[in-house]
């Protein structure tokens, strides 16, 4: 037992040692602020010692990289990880790294909640940073009481340093965004003493407008006048009109808020500003001016700016064309306030005009709930659903108490109802039925209160509610239709006691108004074994309408389920051409007969089928589903000229880049390879087309048999990036693996074909990946990993195609470990199975084994078997540098020049004819 346990420890000491040795290089790399190599080498220690003792030091290390190579997304998991282990060291350190890669993601509460923690810590070095995040954040959230907290703290320390400039600035918009003006003024103009060039224009400007707020408004105007230029350039320009509007300067006002308009042309104030210049201008007595601004292109064509026109045309003494303006604002159903003040406005321009009786009328009616509820319903009708309940919430608000409250509640549940508002409709709804003393119309609020609740798909609350209408007594049309919406919405929401449902109604109200229709969504839920028979039993009883047409089609598609294509198309044949049927049901039923068509072969119906529904305007992604099938048959029975016709009248038809895109792709399947490659290109540029993930796979495919890696690594990362979910991705991760791999990025490859081995354990193609994963990672030196990965597949695909490439690779790697017998086996086996370069290769390695166990005979034989036996340029100019390098070992300098002058003589241009001349040098002699 004492001898195990030795041999076992003996055994974990080189590893003991190899990860010690590890660590202390990821520790050096940190030290030198490699943080990319860090990274890399920091995961690589992690996935083979995840239990060493520094694995968390090396995952903080690594986190930290990431965060500084800007990877904040990377790097939160890792400090997240880390922010489990309560006693870990650095347990403050990591809080705040997660804290700033939370603030770098845009998740502000939960990195508020770290930096919490780090203050909590009572790390003295990593206070001032951590109150400047935090409140920094909480004033981006507009938390401007927690921000103030912090910014304060953070100003009282003696450590504050360089975050003293910005912290002043954040508290003094905290103040403002608290209403405290004068504070807020205070601590902007002490913000504006250090302020650093970048922000005196911000803090300028928020002094001018914390003096705007206190009602300071001419030292507003001196904040404002020194901001000349930056982003807040055009604001102060704004904030200085409303300064002069203060102090009663209404052509300074005009002025500056002209001044807006004419330097900053993309300036999303110049809405506001215009209609504010022609205000200003209105107030200074410049009323035809005011006239000209209101017409103005930058001023809103809304009700507030006709209503400004108007009364600057009314003070130009253009009566007539003011009342115009008011009648134009009128009918753009402003909201019922400003539609009051525009009737008002029109009452006293018809009096001037001479129209008094009208004007009468107006003042009548304005202000009475009559009024307001009749203007709702009036908005209902021209189906001006917002203004609708935004009138009878009006009129409930400053009427709670009339006689017309219940007629207003259901006018505003019909206007949220009308506008989707369907949570705020279903609650006007159940308040209207609560004080509705009329039992009919609070069954009809409780009816459209269950709907509300269905349209916002929310089906089984839906369901739930129409139960509860159709436990109600009597026949009213409200509970007949509860009880066929319940089945209905369960339907919709998945449940199987829809069916139940269905059959509840049909006996409860056989002649109903539903009855049919239920039958039939019965029927449609029935089990896959017996639905078509069911459908078959109902064929009659609808006469010859549209129940009857969708019975017919949905027998038919239970036929092309069953494989049985020749009766579907027939049952489809009582589908088209009947009017009865509706043109969304003969759309379909005509794309089913084309697929049943292609599905007998009989090509030429597909073929006519096809042209008759590409005139009904089918849509396009299902249109190209179906182009996709027919030109593929049609090119297969030898008719490319029928499949380029069909593919063309489809590509001049599409309306959209996905259709576009899809007809780019299959003119690129019927072309031959010269031209498809720039269709594929075509086709993938449009990122939402559904076979942009196809026509990237096959552009990047076509790359990488032409021998293209880099253009088909373009290809297959783009799929993998922009289409995870696409039946293509591991190939194309894998593919994308190869390609990098024969472009010598073999960190890349090894991290791509690993994903894939991870991710899909069981893919077609996992030999493959194994196989180059291997490989790769022997390019990278790991050969501990190359040779588990060979080994693995090997094991498991005893006949891999590539096999005395995966023998030699893993030998390499068994030999790089100090496994010369395995490594051995290995090359034996190669040679075994290929008499070419593979073997030549498997000579050279055998020979440098033999090299480093001092066998110099063995290895001078294994290398001139190369030189001799084996016609590969490279691997023969290698086989004769090492020999010759023998022979040297040997005391043979004569022959060994032999060997080097025959390198350059019959292979200088091979990679080893170097090696040969320095060694003709340093023996004296060419």
């Amino acid at each position: 037992m004492l001898g195990l346990v030795l041999v076992l420890a003996l055994c974990a000491a080189p590893l003991q040692q190899k990860a010690e040795e590890q660590y202390a290089y990821v520790a050096a790399l940190a030290q030198k602020g490699l943080n990319e190599q860090l990274a890399r080498e920091a995961q690589g220690f992690l996935r083979a010692y995840p239990e060493h003792p520094k694995a968390d030091t090396v995952r903080y290390r690594l986190g930290c990289a990431l965060f500084e190579l800007q990877r904040e997304r990377d790097a939160a998991p890792v400090f997240q990880e880390l922010a489990r282990r309560a006693d870990f060291e650095f347990a403050a350190e990591v809080q705040f790294r997660l804290g700033q890669c939370l603030l770098g993601s845009g998740e502000r509460e939960a990195a508020e909640q770290a930096l919490a923690r780090v203050l909590a810590a009572r790390k003295e070095y990593l206070a001032a940073p951590t109150l400047a995040l935090l409140a920094q954040s909480e004033l981006a959230r507009k938390d401007h009481e927690h921000a103030l907290e912090h910014f304060e703290k953070l100003l009282a320390r003696k450590d504050v340093g360089d975050y003293a400039a910005d912290a002043r600035c954040g508290r003094a918009w905290c103040l403002k965004g608290l209403g405290r003006a004068s504070e807020a003024a205070q601590a902007a103009r002490a913000a504006l003493a250090s302020a650093p060039p970048a922000r005196a224009g911000e803090m300028s400007f928020l002094l001018g407008e914390s003096l705007l707020d206190a009602h300071d408004a001419q030292g507003a105007l001196e904040a404002f006048s020194n901001v000349r230029e930056g982003s807040y350039a055009d604001a102060a320009l704004r904030g200085s009109g409303f300064a002069h509007v203060e102090l009663g300067d209404s052509q300074g006002a005009a002025k500056d808020f002209g001044a807006l308009l004419e330097r900053f042309p993309k300036s999303p104030l110049r809405a506001e500003c215009a209609l504010q210049r022609g205000v200003a201008l209105l107030r200074a007595g410049d009323a035809p001016a005011a006239v000209q601004a209101f017409s103005s292109p930058d001023c809103a064509a809304d009700a507030d700016t006709l209503a400004w026109r108007a009364r600057a045309q009314d003070a130009a003494g253009d009566k007539q064309a003011a009342l115009s303006s008011v009648e134009r604002a009128l009918a753009l159903h402003p909201s019922a306030e400003r539609e009051q003040a525009l009737a008002l406005q029109r009452a006293e321009l018809l009096a001037a005009l001479g129209r008094g009786a009208e004007a009468q009328r107006i003042w009548e009616r304005v202000g009475d709930d009559r009024a307001l509820l009749a203007a709702s319903v009036a908005a209902l009708s021209a189906k001006h659903f917002t203004e609708a309940a935004d009138l009878a919430g009006r009129m409930l608000e400053r009427f709670p108490q009339s006689q017309l409250a219940t007629q207003a509640r259901l006018a505003r549940a019909e206007g949220c109802y009308g506008a989707g508002q369907w949570k705020e409709a279903e609650a006007a709804f159940a308040s209207a039925a609560q004080s509705d003393t009329d039992p009919a119309r609070a069954l009809r609020a409780r009816s459209r209160g269950a709907w509300c609740a269905y349209q916002s798909g929310e089906f089984a609350r839906a369901a739930q509610a129409f139960d509860t209408l159709a436990q109600g007594k009597g026949e009213a049309p409200e509970i007949e239709e509860a009880c066929f919406m319940a089945a209905r919405a369960r339907e919709d929401a998945g449940d199987a006691a829809a069916a139940q449902g269905y059959e509840r109604y049909g006996k409860r109200f056989p002649r109903g108004a539903h009855a049919e229709e239920a039958s039939l969504r019965g029927v449609l839920l029935a089990p896959a074994g017996t639905r078509c028979e069911r459908l078959a039993a109902l064929e009659g009883h609808f006469g010859e309408g549209a129940l009857a047409a969708r019975v017919h089609y949905e027998r038919a598609w239970c036929l092309y389920q069953a494989k049985q294509y020749a009766d579907s198309a027939r049952e489809l044949e009582t589908v088209l051409g009947n009017s009865a049927s509706g043109a969304p049901l003969e759309q379909a039923g005509r794309e089913l007969a084309v697929w049943c068509a292609l599905q007998q072969g009989d090509l030429e119906h597909a073929l006519a089928g096809w042209r008759e529904l590409a005139r009904t305007g089918l849509d396009e992604e299902r249109a190209g589903t179906l182009v996709s099938a027919l030109a593929a048959a049609l090119s297969k029975s030898k008719r490319e000229a029928d499949a380029r016709a069909v593919v063309s009248e489809f590509g001049k038809s599409a309306r959209t880049p996905a259709g576009r895109a899809r007809a780019a792709f299959e003119r690129a399947e019927l072309s031959d390879p010269a031209h498809a490659l720039e269709l594929y290109d075509a086709a993938a540029q449009e990122a939402s087309s559904p076979i942009a993930d196809r026509a990237l796979y096959k552009a990047g495919f076509a790359r990488l048999s032409a021998g293209d890696s880099a253009g088909a690594q373009r290809c297959f990362q783009k799929l993998v990036d922009e289409h995870a979910q696409s039946e293509f991705f591991h190939e194309s991760l894998f593919l994308l693996g190869e390609a990098q791999f024969r472009e010598g990025q073999f960190e890349k490859a090894a991290a791509n074909l690993e994903r894939v081995r991870r991710e899909a354990p069981r893919h077609p193609l996992l030999p493959k990946v194994l196989f180059r994963l291997g490989l790769a990672q022997g390019e990278l030196g790991r050969w501990k990993e190359s040779a588990e990965v060979l080994g693995a597949l090997l094991r498991a695909n005893p006949d891999f195609a590539n096999q005395a490439e995966a023998e030699l690779g893993r030998g390499r790697a068994l030999g790089e470990l100090g496994d010369a017998r395995g490594a051995r086996v290995c090359f034996e086996r190669v040679l075994a199975l290929d008499q070419g370069v593979l073997s030549a290769r498997a000579h050279l390695e055998l020979g440098r084994l033999d090299y480093s166990a001092s066998d110099l005979d063995g290895a001078l034989a294994e290398f001139l078997k190369v030189a001799v036996l084996y016609a590969a340029d490279e691997e023969v100019a290698e086989a004769l540098v090492l020999a010759g390098r023998v022979l040297e070992d040997q005391k043979q300098p004569d022959k060994a020049l032999e060997q080097y002058r025959e390198v350059l003589a019959k292979h200088g241009q091979a990679r080893y004819a170097g090696e040969a001349r320095k060694r003709l040098d340093a023996l004296g002699s060419r």
